[in-house]
């Protein structure tokens, strides 16, 4: 059974406005953004220590462990998948290789190495909701459990879309 699972960058406005940071359009501007973020107080209780980037999930999640691995895809195939589903993905289309050796996989590796070092747990926890996490990574469909008590966020679709909302 398949559906349509899919991720979106949800990015606290608030704060690219304070420190005067521009809503990312790359992995690489989003690892930046994350690593800038990483270690500082994000919620002006006091304490450092809060998080650049909080994903769903993080490994010992139970139940959604598997979903860290469409994480790491979804960024290959920004990288090796723009030109179609002709390309091949997983298998080269002709030979039928693997493809985990061409420089994509290893550059969303990387990203996914950095973004993880720099984060923690996003909507399986409270952290993107008490402010602890600049960009929070998630399903859509757990926007409004993640988001119902934030005050103002952006949800980056592509780098020609973007949706910004208040509540």
């Amino acid at each position: 059974m398949y559906d349509g699972d899919f991720f979106v960058p949800i990015i606290r406005l608030d704060l690219l406005e304070k420190y005067e940071k521009s809503l990312p359009n790359t992995w690489e501007e989003v690892m930046e953004l994350a690593v800038f973020f990483n270690g500082m107080d994000l919620n002006d209780d006091g304490e450092d220590g809060d998080y650049g980037f909080c994903h769903f999930p993080r490994l010992g999640a139970g139940y959604w462990d598997w979903w860290w691995t469409e994480a790491v895809y979804s960024t290959w195939a920004t990288f090796d998948q723009t030109q179609g589903i002709n390309e091949g993905f997983f298998f080269d289309s002709e030979t039928m290789a693997p493809r985990t050796s061409e420089p994509g996989f290893k550059k969303a590796a990387e990203i996914w190495k950095t973004l993880w070092q720099n984060g923690a747990d996003g909507c399986i926890t409270d952290n993107f909701i008490t402010g602890k996490c600049a960009i929070g990574f998630s399903p859509p469909g757990k926007l409004f459990d993640v988001c119902t008590s934030c005050v103002s966020f952006a949800i980056q679709l592509t780098s020609y879309s973007r949706l910004r909302i208040t509540l």
